[in-house]
């Protein structure tokens, strides 16, 4: 049954074929759909937002005609043809783009990704990814050797403050970056031991030596020294892959591992498993070796055969939990009472959980996704709605309202309530595991497709350029259902029809709803986790029902 609060609803009845073809218009939650690359392969690899709304993205592109803007840093494509060379942009609060630049020479390796950016008070810009080609711009007194750059540019884009390049072989997982509340910046990277970091202590917490393990390093505000850093593993594979930082400015890691050995503090979830996530909390203002607040390990209870759970990204919010994305061939894992999806239909599968702020429970947890899923991104708001981001190949996918708006899978996005419950579940035409929050609950999605995107008509580019653009769009996950009620639109009085019914329903309060149930003469029909739906039904299936229904209400009545 459906809570207390009020539910809107409208219903029509459309004379289709059960075969429909794929929607292409604008699905009414979007505010704001762009394009942003040029000829060839092109795509946004992290998004963040400023105080003031402003969205900051970062990438490669191996497009001579990308767009960039006057005056900035690099504003012609560096080549040569066919290399991806790393761009990063400013867009204002309503998608306009403020300023566009390059960064350094092309690449021709496969490894070259643009994956993390932040911004900080004074709208100076951080950049991390991996760039193994000779030749990328670093700055003196820092090191230039390593697979790991990173990078800080002025607040306009114009001028390179610092840049470096650290960690020769940690190519094993996208690096990640988080600024603490002095613009100290701190980068990750996963690698071969000893491949690791260049400054003057390098702390180590495990026995090492399993062939990758993972660090993090320190980068002061000013650019010209590496304090602090810390190497992290056990006898086995080690990679990190999400990175955090809370209001305290202490540190969370999440990632996966093979490691029996793998350090564990006492108190702290100890699973069983062969493949597990870790969850490692650090203190930054203590010597690096001895840095560990907690180390949490979540595996399968059941010791289900082949279990594997990889984090693949990292929140926290003000009390101190973090919720953790990832992907998993484990079916039994832990949900709770209102979960979206309590069950693992199939795997892999993608899979969040909630853990409280000492490392020692879960809280909640939910699966995500369809026949193959995964965990790109989480985020999570001052309200405790947590944001979900991520790939899908579609079949089976949950959809909740809107359904695809391109007519293909690739990418989804979900927003839940702070009981696991579905706000929003909705799956489109890209691959979008980069995010962003607004400031009223809305979402911010970026990443690259294909060329089925519907756009909005203030988009910065309207049109598909080739072979793969950058997209970037924003909702609201507002504007579903137009009136209060049901209106019976029109139906055939031909019984052999092939007709669907669709029903769709949005509560006033969708962060408080926990379910959403439609019943027809008071036999349910419908029902999900959700604070709102979008569902056809068969009237084939359904004639002599849908007939009695009409006769006898005129209008649905949703519990």
């Amino acid at each position: 049954m459906f809570s207390s609060r009020r539910f809107f609803a409208v219903a029509f009845f459309l004379v289709l074929p059960l075969l429909c073809s794929a929607q292409t218009s604008l699905p009414a939650s979007w505010v704001y759909s762009t394009y942003f690359g040029g000829s060839q392969f092109d795509g946004i690899g992290a998004i963040t937002r400023d105080a003031d709304g402003n969205i900051y993205a970062t990438g490669t592109s191996a497009s001579p005609d990308f767009p960039t803007t006057p005056g900035v840093y690099e504003a012609n494509y560096p080549g040569p043809s066919g290399d991806s060379a790393v761009f990063v942009a400013k867009f204002s609060p309503d998608g306009a783009l403020v300023w566009s630049t390059f960064l350094g020479p092309g690449s021709y390796e496969e490894y070259t990704i643009a994956s993390a950016i932040q911004v900080d008070a004074h709208g100076n810009v951080y950049i991390a990814g991996i760039f193994q080609t000779p030749g990328f711009p670093t700055t003196k007194g820092l090191p230039d050797d390593g697979s790991v750059f990173i990078a800080k540019l002025n607040a306009t884009g114009s001028e390179l403050v610092y840049s470096m390049q650290v960690g020769p072989n940690a190519i094993l997982s996208a690096p990640q970056l988080v600024l603490d509340s002095s613009a100290n910046a701190f980068v990750t990277g996963s690698g071969e031991v000893p491949d690791c970091c260049n400054s003057v202590e390098t702390g180590v917490i495990g026995s090492l030596g399993g062939g990758d393990d993972f660090w993090v390093e320190e980068i002061n505000a000013a650019g010209t020294a590496l304090p602090w850093s810390v190497q992290i593993g056990g006898d086995g594979e080690d990679d990190l892959n999400g990175f955090a930082i809370d209001a305290q400015n202490k540190l969370y890691l999440t990632g996966y591992t093979e490691s029996n050995n793998f350090p564990h503090t006492p108190g702290a979830l100890n699973q069983p498993g062969e493949g597990r996530t870790f969850v490692v909390k650090l203190d930054p203002t203590r010597a690096p070796g001895l840095s560990l607040v907690y180390s949490a390990l979540v595996g399968n209870a059941g010791h289900a055969v082949g279990d594997y759970i990889e984090g693949r990204s990292i929140v926290v919010d003000g009390s101190g939990n973090s919720y953790v994305g990832t992907w998993t061939y484990n079916v039994g894992l832990f949900t709770g009472e209102w979960a979206f999806q309590p069950t693992a239909p199939t795997v892999p599968l993608g899979y969040v959980f909630e853990l409280n702020n000492l490392g020692s429970s879960m809280i909640n947890g939910s699966y995500v996704g369809g026949t193959v899923s995964y965990v790109d991104q989480v985020q999570v708001d001052q309200d405790g709605n947590i944001y979900i981001a991520g790939s899908t190949d579609s079949l089976g996918f949950i959809v909740t309202a809107y359904d695809d708006p391109a007519g293909g899978g690739g990418g989804y996005y979900v927003k839940l309530n702070r009981n696991f419950a579905a706000i929003s579940s909705v799956a489109f035409s890209g691959v979008g595991g980069a995010t962003a929050i607004d400031a009223r609950g809305g979402l911010w999605v970026a990443g690259n497709t294909g060329g089925q995107l519907p756009t909005t008509p203030d988009a910065f580019q309207p049109l598909y350029q080739g072979n793969s653009d950058g997209f970037l769009l924003h909702t609201d996950f507002l504007g579903l259902c137009p009136s209060d009620g049901i209106e019976i639109c029109s139906i055939s009085p031909d019984q052999t029809a092939p007709e669907l019914i669709q029903f769709v329903a949005q509560a006033s309060e969708p962060e408080q709803a926990v379910n959403a149930a439609l019943s027809i003469d008071d036999m349910a029909v419908y029902g999900e986790p959700a604070a709102q739906f979008d569902t056809w039904l068969g009237r084939s299936a359904r004639t002599a029902y849908c007939n009695s229904f009409i006769a006898k209400h005129g209008r649905q009545k949703v519990q």
